[in-house]
């Protein structure tokens, strides 16, 4: 989570940097266009014990994830510690495991819902059905302090959808466990795990309360991590020559092409799959990653000009990706906008001014 209106200035200024070049909207948008990471999911035979190690022998089962980069993506300085993660799966819970490495633990906000980020942390982020919205976010630190949101639609909406910071993770199990001595400067420590089972109860519909086999959802990690000094014995975040704190490092699984985590089309893919499943993370429609070009494009004009565009003009590599014979189909209001693009079927897959993208 960051502060609104920093998110909101931070997007507009990438937008209009990218609103004065020029070509195709894939190639002009390309640092929000990536293909995000993919990961199935293992199914868990037994439930894996919630003490924030990940020892248990069902956690052997899942692939290791180390694909943690700055959350700007390329051109930006790699992590200076290591993070993976390791993701579970059974009809009740969705398990997420973490390792950190981090030679100086420190951590001293204990607050259930204070902004745990002032500390060094750990975020997931899960959309379970994949439409940007309606997502769910759990921060811990390594005391094991809980920092919970939902949010209706993403954060980014100019209408900015009601935030429910009062909302508490029913059933959430969750621990961490550090590997060395906390907060305590005088030695070198290994690092620090945290281990979730977030109940499926808590983040899916009521006619859907299940995880099932074959669920693709969307779930990103971030990781804050401060750079520290010792003053006196104690752990102090670094300052600048006028006394300004350091901004801090924001570690993600995958970019998302700027400093924003609440852009849910950018975290990665999570597939839930079966014992002796061969296959990989399910391919997205091809035609949305035109639609999100689509959608910056809108970002771009509205933060410019206080409009949206009633056509986008499109380049060569935006309609290699149109079905044959189709085009896109732009319906405006003053505050609000939905794209089309025909599916062939009878079908249309959309996206609309709030990031929501759906089939209809």
């Amino acid at each position: 989570m960051r502060t609104p209106c920093l998110l909101s200035l931070a997007l507009s200024a990438v937008l209009l940097c990218a609103c004065g070049r020029t070509g195709s909207l894939v190639v002009k948008h390309s640092r929000f266009l990536s293909e995000p990471n993919g990961y199935v999911c293992s199914f868990a035979d037994v439930p894996p014990v919630i003490d924030g190690k990940l020892d248990d022998a069902v956690w052997q089962k899942a692939e290791a994830d180390f694909r943690f980069t700055d959350i700007s993506g390329e051109g930006f300085p790699e992590p200076r510690f290591k993070t993976s993660v390791k993701l579970l799966w059974d009809s009740t819970f969705l398990y997420v495991g973490a390792e950190m490495e981090e030679p100086h633990v420190s951590s001293c906000i204990s607050a259930r819902d204070d902004i745990v980020y002032h500390d060094n942390d750990f975020e997931v982020f899960l959309d379970p059905d994949g439409d940007a919205r309606n997502y769910f976010e759990l921060e811990v630190n390594a005391l094991g302090n809980l920092f919970d949101l939902f949010l209706a639609g993403s954060y980014r909406d100019p209408d900015r959808p009601f935030i429910s910071f009062g909302w508490d993770c029913p059933g959430l199990q969750l621990a961490t466990c550090v590997d060395g001595t906390l907060n305590d400067p005088s030695d070198t420590d290994r690092g620090w795990s945290a281990e979730f089972a977030i109940p499926a109860r808590a983040v899916l519909t009521e006619w859907d309360s299940s995880f099932t086999e074959g669920m693709l959802m969307r779930v990103g990690f971030s990781r804050v991590e401060w750079q520290w000094d010792i003053r006196d014995g104690v752990y102090t975040r670094k300052e600048r020559e006028d006394g300004t704190l350091l901004p801090e490092d924001n570690w993600t699984w995958g970019p998302t092409g700027m400093v924003a985590m609440h852009m849910p089309e950018r975290w990665g893919r999570v597939y839930l799959a079966r014992e002796g499943y061969e296959g990989g993370v399910p391919a997205a429609y091809p035609t949305d990653r035109l639609l999100w070009a689509m959608f910056y494009e809108q970002e771009a004009a509205f933060a410019k000009t206080g409009r949206y565009l009633k056509a986008i003009p499109l380049g060569p590599e935006d309609k290699a990706l149109l079905p044959a014979g189709k085009g896109p189909e732009i319906e405006t209001a003053s505050d609000r906008y939905r794209i089309g693009i025909p599916m062939g079927d009878g079908r249309m897959r959309c996206i609309d001014s709030s990031g929501k993208i759906f089939t209809k």
